[in-house]
Order: structure tokens, then C-alpha cells, then sequence
């Protein structure tokens, strides 16, 4: 089962130095659930090279109260780093991802594109009739290696699609606006809000992503 963490950071004056002092404790953990199998991506959205907002994560986990032990244990969550942090059931669609950064290489910088569906009652029907054409719209990025992830965000583990989560690599934040703007689920109304994050993706010991090579 996969879920998406979005941790936001504090924003007052001592925060950055929290997150500095606490980010090598935070390093470890994330190193052994990596290795146990159970982080998938993870990595900080930092709007340029000097400020960080907040994290970014993915994890396959048994259920929800894995998520929860995930957070009793996870120093940016304990040392008050990340003001709020937002849950999300995930579904990661099976595509042919590029590796991931491993130990030893250098982190990857994408932007996460966070979009979510409407809610009046014909949203569920528009993206199902809508799906076949965003995915097959995908295919060039994914021939170029620049989707490092993709999926849906559910209402509830195993529930309903509601909006989706995307990585992709592109120059700028325009650029990744206009591929977002380009979609068929946004051209066709299924997305109703977007956000774009700029969002590195820090080296770990992953496992493969479903789809990957």
C-alpha cells in the first residue's frame, strides 16, 4: 500500500536551524526504511538552492498505522521541523521509471506537480473517460526518462481517485507548468487545482518502483 507524506516546514526565525541540527538523525531513519523496503522517494521541495520548505516522501507500507509508527520515530516530525504533515493514500502507477539516486550519487532535482480532482459529481466519470488520453500523453516524457514518478492520490487506501502526484525533470518551473497545463486532465477539467513544487530527490538504498526496470 503507498502513501505520500507532505511534511511543511516552521516558518519562524529558528526553523531552518532545526531542521539543519536535526536533518542527520533524520538521514538515518530515512536509511533504514529505505533498506527495510519501505520508503520508496523522499527528498526536501526547496524553492531554490538556499530555502526549504518542506518534504516530500513516498513510502509502501502495510496500512496507515505503519505511517503513523513511521511518524513516532521520525526526528523532523518529534523536533517540531515540520509544522503539519499531510497524509495522502497513494496509488504509484506501474510505468518505466529512470533509477533513483542511490548511496553515492548525487541528488536529483524534479518538480512535483500536485494536482487534485474536482469534487462535484461527474468528476470520478470525466477522469475515467479521460484517463486513456493523459496516459497515453505521457509516453514521449516517459521515453525521455523524465518522469521520476507518477500516481494517483486516493480518498482512501484502495479508494477512489482524487487527484495525482507527478516528478517530472524540466529547466524551470515554467516549464513544468506548461506540461501540467498541457495534460488532458487539465484541458479536459479532471484537474481543478495544481500545485508545482520544485523537489530534490535525495540518495537512499531504494527497492524498485513498480514498472521499473
Amino acid at each position: 500500500m503507498h502513501f505520500a507524506l507532505l511534511g511543511d516546514d516552521h516558518t519562524d526565525a529558528t526553523a531552518p536551524a532545526r531542521r539543519i541540527a536535526t536533518r542527520p538523525a533524520h538521514v538515518e531513519n530515512l536509511i533504514r526504511w529505505a533498506r527495510a523496503g519501505k520508503l520508496i522517494l523522499s527528498g526536501p521541495r526547496m524553492p531554490d538552492d538556499a530555502t526549504t520548505t518542506g518534504s516530500l516522501q513516498f513510502f509502501d507500507v502495510a496500512d496507515r498505522a505503519e505511517m503513523d509508527a513511521y511518524l513516532a520515530v521520525e526526528p523532523f516530525q518529534q523536533q517540531g521541523v515540520w509544522a503539519q504533515v499531510e497524509i495522502l493514500p497513494f496509488r504509484v502507477a506501474p510505468l518505466p521509471y529512470p533509477a533513483p539516486p542511490m548511496p553515492g550519487e548525487e541528488p536529483i532535482f524534479t518538480w512535483a506537480i500536485i494536482a487534485m480532482d474536482g469534487t462535484d459529481p461527474g468528476a470520478e466519470a470525466r477522469r475515467t473517460a479521460v484517463r486513456p488520453a493523459h496516459l497515453a500523453g505521457l509516453q514521449p516524457l516517459l521515453a525521455e526518462g523524465r518522469i521520476r514518478l507518477g500516481g494517483a492520490i486516493l480518498d482512501a487506501p484502495d479508494g477512489r481517485m482524487v487527484g495525482s502526484i507527478m516528478a517530472v525533470t524540466a529547466p524551470d518551473e515554467a516549464a513544468a507548468r506548461a506540461l501540467a497545463e498541457r495534460d488532458p486532465y487539465t484541458r479536459e477539467g479532471v484537474w481543478q487545482s495544481i500545485r508545482v513544487e520544485r523537489w530534490r530527490i535525495g540518495p537512499q538504498p531504494y527497492k524498485k518502483l513498480p514498472g521499473q526496470p
